[in-house]
């Protein structure tokens, strides 16, 4: 990164930073156009960040932080796509298919939604929830066509300020939230913002990726270590604060994510050694522990369905009925409205809450062909990764490491799926828009250049 281009990210993440200590969520939005306006490169850690800050905004205002955002920057986009004609805008046929395919399945789970539900969810409750999807499908379609518009220089870019502002962006929100948070009362920020502790709590993990992009790699200075394993380590204390389980499991998975794609997964003698040892320490500590009377304790929690349904809180109860409703409706599911989903729990749990796994959650509303479409989407980003990862590890990862890491958050994302429903969540789409828009781009310079594939 030249001079210019650090002090522009110094200043953008200290814009980001004071918006938030204002608490008025406008001011993200009029405070970041400024740079995305002057510079498209900064569309791409604004997207990544939106979602996570959204978490923080506290004072009142009528519409969403995240809606907000999507409402000022889809003039830009198109603009960008259908009228700046510099670039003309290139997609790749397949991955159109894939918004085109969701929308449909939108369209038609809304009409499924209004058969299944009961008296007391109105029908204009659904339209509000399907019309709020699909305009996120479009944006997310517009954002996916300007992203392969950037090039692949540009996205670069963009993800080296996103790693270059990871540091003081971790640090600001640790500020931020013992200053905001123990102002509003927010003692362990539990459903602090517009957002759900553990849903947030998982995307600042899964962003930490960026940290970790400054941590792992060889050739790092002290300095760098440093600063990113204090703000890794802050990070931590967030999580442990907000009393987490998916958040504190997120850690775990993002480390070992971090350390295989970030590394490499060769097995060479000394981390063969590493691991024998440790897995010999593990066995032989579990085996004179397992008698003792706190681990007996604690096995006696999962001793039962009932233990166990209470230590996830109630999420085992909750896959039953949602593999138990898919099911009864494998074709058409029961519909596409999270309102549908809560009524169907009330009725057989007595509890209105949604399943708490986003592939139970496609296959309960959507039914086989919305988990069978979920599933390619998955298919396809990870078969990109694998090919933008063959071809990066040939080459020193300082150089083209970047483009790996939202491929890291986004894994870890796929993971806590299991145990959040977040299907039409912004920060996960924004990462599906950014990595087919990279496999694009990818595949695009192999046909191009295929000596430079080989």
């Amino acid at each position: 990164m030249n001079g210019n281009l650090k002090i522009a990210s110094i200043l953008f993440v200290l814009v980001l930073w004071g918006s938030m200590m204002v608490s008025y969520p406008p001011l993200l939005v009029l405070g970041a156009l400024p740079f995305i306006l002057i510079n498209r490169i900064f569309l791409v850690p604004f997207m990544i960040l939106v979602p996570l800050i959204e978490g923080g905004f506290i004072l009142p205002f009528p519409v969403y932080t995240e809606t907000l955002t999507l409402l000022v920057i889809a003039p830009l986009l198109a603009f960008d796509i259908f009228v700046n004609t510099k670039n003309k805008a290139f997609y790749d046929s397949r991955y159109v298919f894939i918004y085109i395919a969701f929308l449909l399945m939108a369209i038609f789970g809304s009409f499924v939604a209004f058969n299944s539900a009961e008296i007391e969810i109105k029908n204009t409750t659904i339209i509000k929830s399907i019309s709020d999807v699909i305009g996120r499908i479009a944006f997310f379609f517009f954002l996916y066509v300007a992203y392969v518009q950037l090039g692949i220089h540009k996205i670069r870019m963009g993800l080296q300020v996103m790693q270059f502002i990871s540091v003081p962006f971790f640090i600001g929100f640790f500020i931020y939230m013992n200053y905001r948070g123990i102002i509003y009362g927010y003692q362990q920020y539990l459903n602090f913002g517009y957002t759900s502790h553990g849903t947030w709590s998982v995307s600042l993990i899964g962003i930490s990726a960026y940290l970790f992009y400054r941590i792992i790699p060889k050739g790092r200075s002290f300095s760098q270590i440093f600063w990113a394993m204090t703000a890794y380590i802050m990070s931590i204390w967030i999580v442990i604060s907000s009393d987490s389980r998916n958040g504190l499991l997120s850690l775990v998975i993002m480390l070992l994510f971090a350390v295989l794609i970030l590394r490499g997964t060769s097995m060479s003698a000394p981390r063969a050694l590493v691991l024998f040892f440790a897995g010999l320490a593990s066995f032989i500590f579990v085996i004179n522990s397992w008698n003792k009377p706190l681990v007996v304790e604690f096995r006696h929690q999962f001793s039962s369905s009932e233990a166990l349904d209470e230590f996830s809180n109630s999420r085992t109860s909750l896959w039953a009925i949602g593999i138990r409703g898919f099911l009864e409706k494998p074709l058409t599911g029961h519909g596409g409205a999270p309102q549908i989903t809560r009524q169907y729990a009330r009725k057989y749990i007595g509890k209105d809450l949604v399943l708490h796994n986003t592939f139970l959650e496609v296959a309960f509303q959507y039914g086989i062909v919305g988990l069978f479409l979920y599933l390619l989407l998955q298919a396809r980003i990870l078969n990109g990764f694998f090919e933008i990862q063959k071809r990066i590890t040939k080459r020193p990862l300082e150089d083209d490491g970047v483009f790996l890491l939202p491929f890291i958050t986004y894994f870890s994302f796929i993971f806590s799926a299991l145990f959040i429903s977040w299907l039409w969540r912004s920060i996960v789409w924004g990462h599906i828009s950014l990595l087919l828009a990279i496999i694009t781009l990818h595949q695009k310079s192999i046909r191009e250049s295929p000596d430079d594939a080989s």
